[in-house]
C-alpha cells in the first residue's frame, strides 16, 4: 500500500481487529512494515530499553508507556499488569507510541508502535490462515507448562511471561522449555510473517527467563515463534494503526 512515513519502509495490511480487541474500536485496520535489517535492535545488560519504564521520571509518560503495554498485551494485563522485569521494559518501549512517531503519517496513522506483540501478531496469522493454528497463554511463575495447553508438560516456570503452542498439536513443539513452535509459520504473504534469515522482536515478555522477550525466528534450522534476548540484535516491524 502507499504509505510513506519518515521512518520509511514498505507497509502492508497486516491484521483487522473486527472486535476492537486491542482498544481501537472494531473494524480498525493495522499495518506493519516489512522486515528490513535496517531496524534492527540490539540487546545487551546495559541497553536503555531494558530500564525504559522504570526509569521514567514524568509520571504521566510512565502512565502511557504502561497503558500501550496493557493494551496490546492483553493477557498480561490480567496476569501481572506491572512493569517490573528487563524484558517488560523492553517490550512496554515497543509497545509505546510515543517512541515511533517517525512512522506516523498525519491523517492516515493514529499511532506506531515499535513491534507487534505476540498477540496481535498469532491474531493476524491465524488470521491470514483462516483457521486457528497458533496460541498463547500468559504464564504464571510456578505454574505448569503445558504442552498444547491441555497435556501437562513435566516442569514449572520459574518466570512469568507468554508462552506459545500450536493450537492443532500435530504441528509439534521442539523445545517447550525454550519456548519454541516450530513448524507453523511459513514464509507466506511475501514474508509478511516470516522472512528467511531474520529474526524479529515481538513485544512480549517470554515466560523462558526474565531478560527474554518473545520473538519470530526464520531461520532455517529454528523456523520457529520463540524467545530470545541479552546480547543479540533483531529486527522490529512496525505496526500502526490507521485512523486519525
Amino acid at each position: 500500500m502507499n504509505y510513506s512515513p519518515t521512518g520509511g519502509g514498505t507497509w502492508r495490511i497486516f491484521y483487522y481487529d473486527e472486535i476492537g480487541k486491542y482498544g481501537d474500536g472494531a473494524g480498525i485496520l493495522y499495518i506493519k512494515r516489512d522486515y528490513d535489517s535496517s531496524t534492527k535492535i540490539e540487546d545487551k545488560s546495559d541497553s536503555s530499553h531494558r530500564t525504559y519504564y522504570s526509569n521514567e521520571s514524568n509520571d504521566v509518560i510512565k502512565a502511557a508507556i504502561l497503558s500501550d503495554m496493557q493494551k496490546f498485551n492483553p493477557q498480561w494485563k490480567v496476569g501481572d499488569g506491572s512493569i517490573n522485569a528487563y524484558n517488560e521494559n523492553f517490550a512496554a518501549y515497543l509497545c509505546y507510541r510515543g517512541a515511533w512517531n517517525s512512522y506516523v503519517v498525519s491523517g492516515v496513522g493514529k499511532y506506531a508502535v515499535g513491534s507487534p506483540s505476540v498477540e496481535m501478531f498469532i491474531d493476524a496469522w491465524n488470521q491470514f490462515k483462516g483457521d486457528k493454528l497458533l496460541d498463547y497463554k500468559w504464564i504464571a511463575s510456578g505454574e505448569t507448562m503445558y504442552h498444547d495447553f491441555s497435556s501437562t508438560y513435566t516442569s514449572k516456570s520459574s518466570y512469568t511471561g507468554y508462552a506459545v503452542a500450536p493450537a492443532n498439536a500435530t504441528l509439534g513443539i521442539t523445545s517447550l522449555g525454550s519456548n519454541t513452535v516450530a513448524g507453523a509459520l511459513t514464509t507466506e504473504a511475501n514474508n509478511m510473517f516470516m522472512k528467511s534469515d531474520q529474526y524479529l522482536w515481538l513485544a512480549s515478555p517470554s515466560f523462558n527467563m526474565d531478560i527474554f522477550l518473545c520473538i519470530v525466528s526464520g531461520v532455517s534450522y529454528q523456523s520457529c515463534i520463540g524467545s530470545s534476548g541479552n546480547s543479540v540484535t533483531l529486527c522490529i516491524c512496525p505496526v500502526v494503526c490507521l485512523g486519525n
